[in-house]
């Protein structure tokens, strides 16, 4: 036991560093918007969703066994974290790189502000990165190796990773690409390894796959609606200087361990996964990804960039200033990535670093306008009051008329938050029409009275209750979301039918095929 601590005492300090620094700072803000949705998921298992395939929903399930605490939550993605460090330390070590050469990799998940960001947010992000990651380890034991069970291995991430989020699919058309080109391909392709591999990862993949045909291909509509609103405003200059900010230190791991992989010559048998690493970029490139959509791919470059750096640096005095150096300048941005101080403390920390060095980009949403908090942050604000003005709403109805009262969020982050709350002041289920809530919302309803959420104010009344009126609405200066809370009751019209042609409507939307109802 000694012995293994000693020789797993710099991967088990890393790993410590990352996930200590991650429990300090995972729960100082709320629930992002997002994680309501995958957490609501959690309550209703399938092979599919609307935005994603169900592995995210399988950890909400294990989050929903604990609860569902913010602090549990929050771990699950920051343990997939942890083991892409180890791992990405072992990768080095197993590659006969040296201490220093571990530890500089391993620097590049914890300092780097996009992973420091998808390792702390409950999101199908962090568990894709790490599928990525282990796929391309395992593209480096089948070259060292030649073991036919790395094939399979790659079958099985494949699948898990299909399972998790289709954006690793740019990775593995690169990781094909790349092993295409290499001058082993015949040696390969002349095995029945690959094929059964292939067939074996469809296999993994089918349950969702075949989801996806009887729901009438929603992953199609999720894709024309982000082309539409997000990826048609993606302008390539963007796209490529993001790759630097959103790792900003860390680029300067990663990077040479990209020229190391292409042109390096103690690295050539390795090259597979650089020509992988830029035919997934272009790809995306091509497509008008988003700039993070590749961040998976930067995990293996920072074992090489470890390896790299630690021939290039002449001394460990040069190797610790190094390293001194990339912790100092990524100090500046942490904040930025995890929410280490106090609100009021980040709007002041937002302000001074806006005036004294123009650092304003992280407080620029995605409308273009710059805020008091970075995007994510303010999306973390102001759901548990939502959810008491709601329930102080529904409690103060006489309980005749509670019986006879629906709530309804305009927004998954409106339905999800008021289900997550909504126990401690007896609400009924929250539904709504949007995301993955029209998945379970009931085929017939019956009520006369309906309190809603909605993330605007109305311009005019709406058409279906005799009486409206705006009752309340969030009130913390940094939320995001206004919460504007609405009171509904004497419907003009048959609640039932109505409700089921919106429902029907809704539903429509998300088919990325058209024909007949699938849901």
């Amino acid at each position: 036991m000694r012995n293994w601590l000693g020789q797993n005492a710099l991967l088990i300090l890393f790993a410590l560093c990352k996930l200590g620094l991650h429990l300090f700072a995972n729960t100082r803000y709320g629930f992002h918007r997002d994680e309501f949705l995958y957490l609501a998921q959690g309550k209703h298992p399938a092979w599919g969703y609307i935005e994603v395939p169900p592995f995210v929903s399988w950890m909400a399930g294990l989050a929903w066994l604990g609860d569902a605490e913010l602090w549990l939550v929050r771990l699950l993605p920051t343990i997939a974290g942890v083991i892409a460090v180890v791992l990405i330390g072992w990768t080095v070590r197993r590659l006969g790189g040296s201490a220093w050469a571990q530890a500089l990799a391993m620097m590049g998940p914890l300092i780097a502000p996009a992973f420091l960001r998808t390792h702390m947010l409950f999101q199908p992000v962090a568990f894709n990165q790490l599928w990525w990651l282990v796929a391309a380890v395992l593209v480096v034991e089948l070259i060292r190796s030649q073991r036919a069970a790395c094939w399979y291995g790659l079958a099985v991430v494949a699948g898990l990773g299909m399972l998790t989020k289709y954006s690793i699919a740019f990775w593995l058309i690169g990781l094909a690409g790349g092993l295409l080109l290499s001058p082993q391909r015949k040696k390969w392709l002349n095995t029945p390894h690959p094929w059964l591999a292939a067939l074996l990862a469809l296999l993994l993949w089918l349950p969702n796959l075949w989801w996806q045909v009887q729901h009438r291909w929603p992953v199609l509509a999720h894709m024309e609606e982000l082309r539409r609103t997000q990826l048609a405003y993606v302008k390539p200059v963007d796209f490529l200087s993001g790759q630097v900010l959103m790792l900003f230190a860390a680029f300067l791991i990663a990077f040479p361990g990209l020229l190391y992989l292409l042109f390096g010559r103690r690295a050539r048998s390795y090259r597979p996964l650089g020509i992988a690493f830029l035919l997934m970029l272009t790809t995306i490139l091509a497509l008008s990804g988003k700039t993070y959509y590749s961040l998976g791919g930067y995990l293996i470059l920072f074992a090489f960039g470890g390896l790299v750096l630690d021939q290039w640096l002449p001394s460990p005095r040069w190797k610790g200033l190094f390293a001194a150096a990339l912790i100092a300048i990524s100090s500046v941005v942490l904040p930025y990535a995890l929410p280490v101080l106090p609100l009021d403390r980040m709007v002041d920390y937002g302000d001074y670093m806006t005036d004294h060095f123009g650092l304003s980009g992280p407080l620029v949403w995605e409308d273009g306008r710059q805020y008091a908090l970075p995007q994510d942050y303010a999306d973390m604000c102001g759901w548990d009051e939502m959810a008491e003005r709601v329930g102080r709403l529904y409690q103060s109805l006489p309980e005749a008329v509670q019986d006879s009262c629906s709530i309804f969020g305009g927004s998954y982050g409106h339905a999800g938050a008021l289900n997550y709350y909504g126990p401690e002041w007896d609400l009924p289920e929250a539904l709504s029409f949007n995301g993955s809530f029209v998945l379970w919302a009931p085929q017939r309803v019956d009520f006369t009275w309906q309190i809603i959420v909605e993330d605007r104010k109305y311009d005019s009344p709406q058409p279906y209750f005799l009486h409206e009126r705006l009752v309340d609405s969030v009130r913390h200066p940094l939320a995001r979301d206004p919460g504007y809370i609405y009171l509904r009751h004497h419907p003009r019209i048959p609640v039932d039918s109505a409700w089921h042609i919106l429902l029907e409507q809704a539903r429509k939307r998300y088919e990325g095929l058209g024909g007949a109802k699938r849901f």
